[in-house]
């Protein structure tokens, strides 16, 4: 059986905009910062903007282990008016204490056959 999506796409959007996001290290992120030279900050306001429209995929459960039970959302987005920006983020809670919007990916899209 399917485990239920714990988080509906408003409720996600709302936590991009109201608490911690923390960016993942990988090379692909890391790489498009400094192609871009944004700062942390500039990055975050990407993901903090995101919308409904953005979304490019419907949620769905990682196989990664890295990400075992979590759901994860797909957006595409303009990002700095420059580059198509493949946003990838899960939910992560701290006990009921804490929520934080984690960015798998926040890089250049390979893809760039999107409307805005």
């Amino acid at each position: 059986m399917k485990e239920p999506i714990k988080y509906d796409i408003e409720t996600v959007l709302k936590y991009c905009r109201e608490c911690e996001i923390s960016i993942e290290n990988n090379p692909k992120n890391v790489a498009f910062r400094f192609k871009t030279k944004a700062t942390k900050d500039e990055l975050k306001n990407i993901i903090r903007t995101l919308e409904k429209r953005h979304l490019s995929k419907e949620p769905f459960l990682a196989k990664d282990k890295r990400y075992k039970n979590h759901y994860l959302y797909e957006f595409k987005k303009m990002a700095f008016d420059k580059y198509w920006v493949y946003i990838k983020i899960f939910i992560r809670e701290f006990e009921n204490v804490r929520t934080v919007v984690v960015a798998v990916s926040l890089h250049e899209s390979d893809n760039i056959d999107y409307g805005e």
